[in-house]
């Protein structure tokens, strides 16, 4: 059964970064007043809603099953959030800590592109999830079973 939802964690977190992605481009695809964009934006912010809800099941879902997998994915999110939340005042820190993601963000929205909530989001979700595959490789089973 664990199986089960860590495949759809993956599936939805990849999802959500699609969705992210999309919502972001699709936002000046059109001029002001366009129903049908105006529809396929609101559509594409649930999403992400979605999405996100459905990761944060599959986590709950494996958590309860494994201390391991409860450790490494509350130690990685940790991290990741801690690089968003010091950034303004400690950016050499933020930096570092949001090293993965800031690449990936620069890679899929562009280095001139404004920032925002979407890429800050993007970067953070990218930062989770290698922060906490990290910790659960280097998290032996001998320490929690």
């Amino acid at each position: 059964m664990s199986d089960v939802y860590t495949v759809a964690g993956t599936v939805a977190v990849v999802g959500v970064l699609w969705f992210i992605r999309a919502h972001h481009f699709n936002a000046t695809n059109a001029g002001w007043g366009d129903q049908q964009q105006d529809r396929h934006q609101w559509l594409l912010g649930w999403g992400v809603r979605i999405s996100f809800a459905v990761v944060l099941i599959c986590i709950a879902a494996v958590a309860t099953i494994s201390k391991r997998v409860l450790v490494s994915i509350t130690a990685g999110t940790a991290i990741s959030l801690t690089s968003v939340l010091v950034a303004r005042s400690l950016p050499v820190v933020s930096a570092v800590l949001g090293f993965p993601g800031m690449v990936a963000a620069l890679y899929t929205f562009g280095v001139h592109n404004g920032g925002g909530v979407d890429v800050t989001a993007y970067a953070a979700v990218i930062n989770a999830v290698i922060y906490s595959g990290t910790g659960f490789l280097l998290l032996h089973n001998k320490v929690f079973r």
